[in-house]
């Protein structure tokens, strides 16, 4: 890492070691339900899933130098851990949206 870009990193872990604790005191001072808000935290991070799952195989595909590549049997259950979590955040997503409705 550059000299530079070394100072910015330390910037910006001092800014988010400040900024932070205020957002978590702010958030407890709404008087938000601590169970909702882990829930809520959770469902985000179902939806994300699907996501990280189709970044992986993007950059398994695109971004993975030849003499690394994986066989087949790897490719396979990369492919099936994407469907799984396809299947997971979908649901999660389904789920939520029928409770609101």
């Amino acid at each position: 890492m550059s000299h530079n870009n070394q100072k910015a990193h330390d910037r910006s872990i001092s800014l988010l070691s400040v900024i932070l604790p205020f957002v978590c005191l702010a958030l407890f001072a709404t008087g938000a339900n601590p169970v909702r808000l882990i829930l809520l935290g959770g469902t985000m991070q179902a939806i994300m899933l699907p996501m990280l799952a189709f970044a992986a195989l993007y950059f398994r595909h695109t971004m993975t130098d030849p003499r690394l590549k994986p066989g087949r049997l790897w490719d396979f259950m990369l492919i099936l851990s994407c469907i799984g979590m396809l299947i997971a955040g979908g649901w999660k997503a389904y789920d939520e949206l029928r409770k609101l409705m």
